[in-house]
């Protein structure tokens, strides 16, 4: 059985670690958001077509990811607050004792 000083650090990083990621999925909203802001709507000319055509495809993946990617970072975030708060609560009321899990 762990000591409950120990549990309690624990419990304290997972709910410091959640904000973080919180943090970096709206970095990644901004990030999305000034990608899109990059697409070439230009001419060019027949010359370039088709290098703007693979560099905005580029720009578009780009988005993307980024927006798939800020809302599986906020699902973590989530998630791990979650996870200290459940913690949290069956060790307040013993649930861990009473189940002699340690």
């Amino acid at each position: 059985m762990p000591p409950p000083d120990e549990l309690w650090v624990a419990i304290a990083e997972l709910k410091a670690a959640g904000p973080l990621w919180h943090d970096k999925s709206a970095m990644m909203t901004s990030l999305s958001h000034d990608a899109t802001g990059l697409k070439w709507s230009g001419g060019g000319g027949w010359l370039f077509s088709d290098f703007l055509k693979a560099y905005n495809e580029a720009i578009d993946s780009v988005t993307t990811l980024s927006r798939q990617a800020a809302k599986e970072m906020t699902a973590i975030g989530e998630t791990l607050q979650d996870a200290a708060n459940t913690y949290e609560a069956e060790e307040r009321n013993g649930v861990h004792r009473l189940k002699n899990l340690w």
